[in-house]
């Protein structure tokens, strides 16, 4: 974790069963990597999960999820980065997933006029996710921004299953009520 990220980490970690654990310091791991563009994209994975479970951890949507359910939904998302301007949606455009900013910020914009900003952390497509047909908002990224894609069958499935699902909707309604 150090090595990922050029910092310390004070991470903890409790053992479920009997491990072995190999720690290999991160001047050993640098030329490895090198040698091994693999490993190289194995650490990336493993960091790209443990922001989103951090992401998701911190959110209230998700806070009542198990462990297993978190799992299932970070399993099947993944990391894109988005240039200055970038549009992830607007009226033209219907996109079943959910985009939880990792970094950058996305701007809401109805009618040309930015209507909320979201940052690291936000849920961003949630009405477009709920397929009413009317998208009345543009998302665009302003700066270089990084956003989690989570397939919205996989959400709706597991908030479905945990009974939060009106807790999806009762979001979409307040970001909607935003943009009036």
């Amino acid at each position: 974790m150090e090595w990922v990220d050029s910092k310390e980490w004070e991470e903890r970690m409790i053992a479920k069963t009997k491990v072995e654990l190999l720690m290999v310091p991160s001047e050993k791991l640098k030329p490895l990597s090198a040698k091994y563009p693999e490993l190289q994209r194995c650490l990336e994975r493993y960091t790209e999960r443990h922001l989103l479970l951090t992401l998701l951890g911190n959110h209230d949507l998700f806070q009542q999820l198990s462990d297993e359910d978190l799992m299932a939904l970070i399993e099947d998302a993944y990391l894109r980065t988005v240039a200055n301007q970038a549009k992830l949606f607007d009226q033209n455009t219907s996109i079943a997933a959910f985009f939880m900013i990792a970094k950058g910020e996305v701007m809401l914009s109805k009618n040309q006029r930015v209507v909320h900003v979201l940052g690291s952390g936000d849920l961003v497509n949630l009405e477009i996710a709920l397929g009413d047909g009317i998208n009345e908002l543009t998302g665009t990224a302003r700066g270089a921004t990084s956003i989690f894609v989570l397939p919205f069958e996989g959400v709706e499935s597991i908030l479905s299953k945990n009974g939060l699902l009106p807790n999806l909707k009762k979001m979409a309604h307040q970001q909607r009520a935003r943009s009036y």
